[in-house]
């Protein structure tokens, strides 16, 4: 947006189309960044489900891995020890690939969420300079109305 915009001034003050065209591109603009803005809500509110779900895995996984050690605990009881040894080693594999599995899942989670926390605040930014600019005219025309009569 061109903050020093000047229109030429006629009879009554300043031109009348120019202004109503400045302001229909301001108001095109507001709109746009409206609908970014509302797309940027919906997207941050995706990102809080995704991380939600996210988090239930996680749960879900450390209660599985949980319960796979009380498993093999009680395997372990029953079998001679030649056997216990590998069930830990399958226990042992299994758990690290739950937390491989979880530490991606919260990395990508974490990247989603700075990415739309990044857009929103841009995109609201950029709106809220548009809100100022629109005052700003708003502003001035009432000093140049205020003036003419």
């Amino acid at each position: 947006m061109n903050a020093n915009l000047s229109f030429s001034e006629e009879k009554n003050g300043y031109s009348k189309s120019q202004v109503d065209a400045y302001l229909g591109k301001l108001v095109g603009e507001y709109q746009n960044l409206h609908t970014e803005y509302k797309g940027m809500e919906n997207k941050y509110g995706l990102l809080e489900k995704a991380w939600s779900d996210l988090t239930d895995e996680k749960e879900a996984l450390e209660t599985e891995i949980g319960q796979l050690r009380e498993q093999i605990s009680a395997l372990e009881r029953q079998q001679p020890p030649s056997f216990a040894g590998e069930v830990a080693r399958v226990l042992i594999d299994a758990e690290m690939l739950a937390k491989q599995i979880v530490e991606r899942a919260n990395a990508e989670a974490e990247r989603m969420t700075s990415e739309g926390k990044a857009e929103y605040g841009q995109i609201y930014e950029a709106k809220e300079q548009l809100l100022r600019e629109i005052q700003d005219i708003d502003q001035n025309l009432q000093t140049l109305l205020s003036r003419a009569f």
